[in-house]
């Protein structure tokens, strides 16, 4: 018997990346506050913490009605996640930064998947 994701947990999951991606790119700016390429790219991923977050918190409510939206916020943060994945590989960054980079795609697309599972299901 294969696990699938519920309502519930999909939410639980953006609620929890949004934390812990807020925290993730607010540390490099605490830390590293003068370089502004590292400034410009901490603070997006803090936009897109912001969204996952509000995404978890609307979710039983965005899921019947708009699930696409959904969906096009998570899209929109797996594009932000290969850019600072390439970033970190171009400019000689350390490959544990593309890793995570390349981590967070893999949740995001599982993410995907599960919402527009869950989207396409009657309620």
């Amino acid at each position: 018997m294969a696990m699938r994701e519920t309502p519930r947990s999909v939410r639980a999951y953006l609620i929890f990346v949004g934390v812990v991606g807020a925290i993730i790119n607010i540390v490099p700016l605490l830390i590293y506050g003068t370089n502004p390429v590292l400034v410009g790219v901490s603070l997006i991923g803090v936009g897109f913490a912001g969204l996952y977050f509000y995404l978890g918190l609307r979710f039983m409510k965005l899921l019947p009605r708009s699930s696409k939206t959904i969906v096009r916020g998570l899209i929109a943060g797996a594009c932000y996640l290969l850019v600072v994945a390439l970033l970190e590989l171009l400019s000689g960054g350390s490959w544990a930064g593309a890793i995570r980079s390349v981590i967070g795609l893999l949740i995001t697309w599982y993410l995907i998947t599960n919402v527009r599972r869950l989207g396409a299901t009657p309620a």
